[in-house]
């Protein structure tokens, strides 16, 4: 481009931007660049189309970019037509110039006129400046949202080692191929694995390639005979294709969206537990026109005949496999090795009739059984089971009451509160740990927390309860939680009312109110509730997910004198009644995501543990909750409003009560952090917290304080910070810690195996000489620096002893020149007891240490590893090797100044053996790398393991069979090794026989 053309480029840039303010200016444009193509001049056609081009250019990549920005949506297909038009035009363009450029060259002094190339410039320019028009209203239209993924894998254990359920998993495979059919039915008794089957369907490889969309869909709640209503299905429906639909409690209006987005694509719908008929096309499910399909599963015939046009029966597993489940659920290979044992344990699988969840549930069960006598009693005891009728479930009900009568008295109870949330919904671990605590599950015991988490373990290890969407969350079986409901009514001990979904319209709930110890009305679609029902017994009331419940009668709490828990999460409440004052021993209150809830009322719950109002309509946490005596647990919204943050640190800092605190933060990053750093500093004052937890908008989860077991985990991003809480907190610093300062908290440790160290701190991005950190150090025997600027070496970032530091790992630190200055230390060991030493990264690192070697300095060392150091010239220096008589391994990688790993000034005297315990040396991607010793004079009695890669300057191995006796493994390039010179050719053939060639 010329510079006229560069000119024009850049008025256009500039007139495109101020254009966008001032209208005039894009007109005036327009009339210049018009006048401009209008000239006969081929030069200046081709100066304006280069012109055009170049702000064009510009445009793309700004596009680009902000596509590129955004992860979370994809290219709509018209800003990717425009790409590619833009790409066509670019490469006519290119065309054009070099065509221009042959007739400019051949034309000694001046360009002739051409009148043919003009004339396809000019239409070019025209071209690019239409791109250019339409690049105005691409915009809005750029980014669209992601579709939604093809398939959900879910957490199920695999059948193919079981043929009696893989067996049906291949013939729905084979029907699905088959385009006669359109809907196939697993059909089999409860517990049987049909939804396990249609589990592994779904996550199966060639269903995602059969289909482009599969919808898992549960139609029905055990212990119903009916489907969940069409509008619940529905929701289900809209969520998985992740529809957005306005006023979507019309269900008519719903079902044509479904039908408009499913019409054209081929999906697989699974239906999981059908009770009756469904009617697809009133939900919007269109017919299948483009080989789409449908797989349910059902216990009733009645509902296969009608909906499916194949039906595969689930048989109950062979006595083989039933056998090989069972000893695989038992996981105790030690106890099959007793003929005894062995014999009592057939017996028990015979008695579990082939069912699988059966042999999972007793398999767990008698895992804990001990000797001969107690497998005999278990399996005594599991024939005495009493019969039990309730909708075929007789043998599940008795395999049941096996597993629930060898639980402990607390564990009973636990799992029984368990059937108290909704029928497969994820359980928050810890909301049902507070809940059993209010209970009094465990007792009054000083470790309640650690002793329920005992039960939890039991009941997961037992098949009782099981892992839900993650770690944080359980769930129980649909069939166990119905016959868990069935084990409170036959022992009478507890009254309980558990209501499934429109619940509401039943008569007679008011009526048995006032007999009742636990009520669960989760999701019901309440919109209302008695005015004064009489509970003086009540302790805990479930009402979360009932979203059209906005008023609770004044009188409501009146006679719940024996409440504990209250969860109303999720819940439309607009206020809370002034009767609250008299739940007395109220302890657990979950408010949390009440966002119609602005306020709470000015009651003192002097016995309340647990308050959760995270993602309510409260903002400002009332001054009185300090005088809740007993507060343990507080979890809050925080907002981007510095007043309101300031006003609820100064609350939350004066409810010296607090063992835990959660803060959701539901704003920007910027603000996140600026945030955190002032609610860490005004609530050190609370010297009880085990857990400070702060959970960002984006997922992050930060743990300021987290005591597991009797070990503080800190991470705070400024050391002042930290210089804070250990002022207040003199626990923090005691026999183990783990502490992390910086902004970087969320990597992993490098060190290996830190769980090893009882004392670790990790150090980010400080800067210069930081003494805030010294006392911490000083007790630390782990310690890791990343990205540490203004330090020339190790003692200037503030550190002043670390003769108790283990492991250390130095990364990304620009400024350091040497680890060790000996100049400025006393004349004492320095790192006496270091094992382990990562060097990465350091751009201008120039040697490990500086100045004299205390005698007993590094004495310890086991492992050198350096990495990334391109200014490292020697590694050993002022005779640094002699003190390293316990290194065991060597690592050097892409350290491209080093020439000698040892140079013949860092042995002293005599020495034939320099690294007497060297079993392992590593050297890779180092290019000037020629010696690692100048001969065969020094021994390795202990080495073992070499490995070189990329080392091409590397002639030599001072090795022989004789100095290094126990070198059997050789890791490196077949090349390279050909190559090596060798003193004794019998030497390289001792050697070849152990190489592994990369």
């Amino acid at each position: 481009m010329g510079e006229l053309a560069a000119a024009i480029a850049a008025a256009a840039a500039a007139v495109s931007a101020i254009a966008a303010v001032v209208p005039e200016v894009k007109t005036t444009w327009a009339h210049f660049m018009s006048k401009y193509r209008s000239s006969n001049s081929t030069k200046e056609i081709n100066d304006a189309l280069n012109a055009t081009m170049g702000v064009l250019r510009a445009k793309m990549a700004d596009y680009q970019n902000e596509v590129h920005r955004h992860k979370s949506k994809i290219p709509s297909e018209t800003y990717n037509q425009w790409i590619c038009r833009v790409v066509e035009i670019e490469e006519q363009v290119k065309f054009l110039a070099s065509k221009y450029e042959k007739k400019r060259k051949k034309s000694a002094f001046c360009l002739l006129p051409h009148p043919d190339l003009s004339k396809k410039m000019k239409k070019k320019d025209v071209e690019a400046a239409k791109l250019l028009e339409e690049s105005e209203k691409l915009g809005d239209f750029m980014l669209v949202d992601q579709p939604p993924e093809a398939v959900v894998k879910m957490r199920t254990p695999k059948v193919e080692t079981y043929p009696t359920l893989q067996e049906p998993l291949e013939e729905i495979l084979k029907l699905l191929r088959n385009d006669k059919i359109k809907g196939v039915g697993i059909r089999g008794m409860v517990g049987i694995g049909k939804t396990t089957i249609m589990k592994n369907l779904n996550n199966h490889e060639e269903v995602s390639k059969l289909f482009e969309i599969v919808i898992w869909l549960k139609v029905s709640t055990e212990g119903s005979l009916e489907n969940l209503s069409r509008e619940h299905i529905q929701q289900a429906i809209v969520q998985r294709l992740e529809l957005d639909i306005p006023g979507s409690s019309d269900a008519d209006r719903v079902a044509r969206t479904i039908s408009k987005e499913l019409r054209e694509k081929k999906y697989l719908l699974l239906l999981d537990d059908v009770k009756k008929d469904v009617d697809l096309e009133e939900l919007g499910i269109p017919d299948g026109k483009c080989g789409s399909k449908l797989v349910l599963t059902t216990r009733l015939g009645y509902v296969c005949s009608s909906m499916v046009n194949r039906v595969v029966n689930v048989k109950n597993l062979s006595q083989e496999e039933a056998w090989k489940m069972f000893q695989d659920t038992l996981e105790r290979p030690d106890l099959m090795g007793n003929p005894q044992i062995e014999r009592l344990a057939w017996q028990v699988v015979k008695l579990c009739g082939g069912l699988p969840l059966v042999i999972k549930m007793v398999g767990s069960a008698f895992k804990m059984k001990k000797g001969n006598d107690g497998w005999a009693h278990g399996l005594n005891d599991l024939r005495k089971w009493p019969d039990k009728e309730h909708g075929g479930m007789r043998e599940m009900y008795k395999m049941l009451k096996f597993c629930y009568d060898s639980l402990t008295g607390d564990q009973k109870n636990c799992f029984l509160y368990s059937s108290l949330y909704a029928e497969d919904g994820d359980i928050y671990t810890q909301c049902l740990l507070e809940c059993w605590i209010a209970e009094y599950f465990h007792g009054r015991r000083h470790d309640v927390r650690a002793y329920g988490h005992g039960i939890l373990e039991h009941l997961e290890n037992m098949s009782l309860l099981e892992e839900g969407a993650s770690t944080e969350f359980v769930r129980m079986h649909k069939c166990i939680r119905q016959m868990a409901l069935n084990i409170l009514s036959d022992i009478g001990d507890r009254k309980y009312m558990v209501k499934a979904r429109d619940s509401q319209r039943n008569p007679e709930i008011e009526e048995h109110w006032n007999e009742m110890e636990w009520i669960s009305l989760i999701d019901n679609e309440l919109q209302s509730l008695p005015d004064q029902p009489g509970c003086s017994i009540l302790s805990t009331l479930f009402l979360q997910k009932n979203t059209k419940l906005s008023k609770i009668p004044q009188s409501f709490f009146k006679d719940m004198q024996s409440l504990r828990v209250l969860d109303l999460y999720y819940t439309g409440i607009e206020s809370l009644p002034s009767s609250m004052s008299k739940l007395l021993n109220l302890k657990v209150l979950y408010l949390n995501d009440c966002k119609a809830l602005m306020e709470l009322p000015s009651i003192i719950f002097e016995h309340l543990e647990v308050l959760d109002i995270r993602g309510s309509g409260i903002k400002s946490i009332p001054a009185h909750i300090e005088k809740f005596g007993y507060l343990k647990h507080l979890r809050v919204s925080f907002s981007n409003d510095i007043q309101e943050v300031d006003f609820n640190c100064k609350v939350i800092s004066r409810v010296t009560t607090l063992e835990e605190l959660v803060i959701d933060v539901k704003t920007n990053k910027e603000w996140c952090n600026e945030m955190l750093d002032y609610t860490i500093e005004k609530t050190t004052t609370l010297n009880k917290l085990k857990i400070f937890q702060f959970r960002f908008i984006d997922q992050e989860v930060v743990d300021v304080i987290k005591v597991v077991g009797t070990t503080p985990h800190i991470c705070v991003p400024k050391a002042g910070m930290f210089v804070n809480l250990i002022e207040k907190r003199d626990d923090i610093l005691s026999s183990s810690f783990q502490v992390v300062i910086g902004r970087q908290h969320l990597v992993f440790p490098q060190i290996p195996n830190f769980y090893q160290y009882d004392r670790y701190v990790k150090h980010c991005s400080g800067q210069g000489s930081d003494p805030a950190i010294s006392c911490v150090l000083s007790k630390a025997d782990a310690f890791e620096l990343v990205n540490h600027n203004g330090a020339d070496h190790l003692w200037e970032t503030g550190i002043t002893s670390m003769n108790q530091l283990q492991g250390c790992f130095i990364e990304s630190c620009k400024g350091i020149r040497t680890i060790v200055n000996g100049n400025c230390m006393l004349d004492k060991p320095i790192l006496p007891i270091i094992g382990w030493f990562c060097i990465r990264n350091l751009p201008c690192l120039e040697s490990i240490w500086e100045g004299p070697v205390p005698l007993g300095s590094l004495s310890q060392l086991k492992t050198l590893i350096l990495s990334k150091c391109p200014m490292l010239i020697k590694i050993f220096t002022n005779g640094l090797v002699q003190q390293l008589s316990q290194l065991q391994h060597l690592e050097i990688e892409d350290c491209i100044g080093i020439v000698q790993v040892i140079n013949q000034n860092d042995i002293a005297g005599q020495t034939s053996c320099a690294l007497p315990k060297l079993q392992e040396v590593k050297l890779l991607d180092m290019p000037n790398l020629s010696s690692i010793w100048v001969d065969e004079s020094l021994e390795w009695p202990c080495l073992e393991r070499l490995e070189i890669l990329r080392c091409p300057s590397l002639k030599r191995l001072p090795f022989s069979n004789t100095n290094a006796p126990k070198l059997s493994c050789i890791s490196t390039e077949q090349d390279w090794w050909e190559a090596l010179q060798w003193q004794r050719q019998e030497v390289k053939e001792q050697f070849q026989q152990y190489c592994t060639f990369r």
